[in-house]
Formats: C-alpha cells, sequence, structure tokens
C-alpha cells in the first residue's frame, strides 16, 4: 500500500505531466518563398491548426496543420493556380501535416523528427525550431527548406524547374495557447 501512496505523489507532483496546447490559428503565420523565372513568389496560408505539447518546459510533441485552400500570394490568378489540381489539389488533400515522433535539442534550437504530409504524400521530415515561452503559452518559430517535386506540388508543364524552382523555403511562427 505504501509504494502505491508513493508513486500516486510522484505522479501526481513530480511537475512531468505533459501539457498540450491548441495552436493559435490567428497568430500563427506560415509564409512560403518560391523563384518563379527569376522572380520571388512569396505567399502564406491564412489557416493553421494542431497542438504543441511541453513538458518540464520542453516542447516534446508538435502537430500541425494548414489548409492549401487559404494560400494567399497577392494574386488571384496564383492562388487559383495553386489550389488545383497541377499543385494543392485541395479538393482531394484538404490539409497539409507535420507530426513529429522525437523531439531533440541541438545546439541551433530543438529538431523535430517527424512525418510531413502534402498532397496525400507522407515523408520522413525533420524541422528546425526555436521555442519561446510567452506570458499565455509558446511560441516556436523557424525555417525550413523543402523540395516540391517530392510532394508532386507542381506537375505537368509546372514541374519543368527552369520555370519554378524545387526547392520551396518556408518561415514559420506557431503561436500556441
Amino acid at each position: 500500500m505504501r509504494a502505491i501512496v508513493l508513486i500516486f505523489l510522484f505522479v501526481s507532483f513530480n511537475g512531468s505531466a505533459e501539457e498540450c496546447l491548441a495552436i493559435d490559428s490567428e497568430q500563427t503565420n506560415v509564409v512560403f518563398r518560391i523563384n518563379q523565372s527569376g522572380t520571388l513568389l512569396k505567399g502564406n496560408f491564412g489557416r493553421t491548426g494542431g497542438e504543441l505539447c511541453i513538458a518540464n518546459d520542453i516542447v516534446t510533441q508538435l502537430y500541425a496543420w494548414l489548409d492549401p485552400a487559404s494560400v494567399e500570394t497577392g494574386s488571384p490568378r496564383a492562388n487559383r493556380a495553386l489550389v488545383g489540381s497541377a499543385f494543392f489539389a485541395v479538393e482531394e488533400f484538404p490539409r497539409a501535416t507535420f507530426e513529429s515522433h522525437d523531439i531533440e535539442k541541438t545546439d541551433d534550437g530543438l529538431l523535430a523528427h517527424g512525418t510531413l504530409t502534402v498532397k496525400g504524400i507522407s515523408k520522413p521530415f525533420d524541422l528546425l525550431f526555436t521555442p519561446e515561452k510567452t506570458a499565455d503559452g509558446y511560441r516556436v518559430g523557424g525555417e525550413t527548406r523543402l523540395r516540391r517535386l517530392a510532394f508532386d506540388i507542381g506537375t505537368g508543364q509546372w514541374s519543368d524547374t527552369d520555370w519554378l524552382s524545387d526547392e520551396v523555403i518556408v518561415e514559420f511562427l506557431i503561436v500556441a495557447n
């Protein structure tokens, strides 16, 4: 009996309970940049979500999604193209997701090892980010690069990398409260 009480006290009061916070879509920002025939095309995604889990002030889990239909480039024509079948095919694939399975501390921040799923294609993906505790929760930010063709983004004429680079730079600031 004494062992059960000690285990209960340890679990209850050791402060290691994981807390998961919802990603705040209003404050979260995901911006992308890609080279299109020598011109930088920049855009963002307006609808995001997911959760960030913390234990002992350490990020232990990240699950984030974005709605590709919420893309905004400043060009209605580009927006229409990006939601279409050659790019994000939003009717069939309404979400892109990243889910970590392990997070490790590095000299440059935290490195989340996980799975990135875009347009129904899942690939192992590492995401480096810097966490910051705020008054209401946490903020994590970083920049990553991905190869769009690995996820069939930009098929047909858009697969020509002389016209549209394969590398996409993604900057993110995720706010979770």
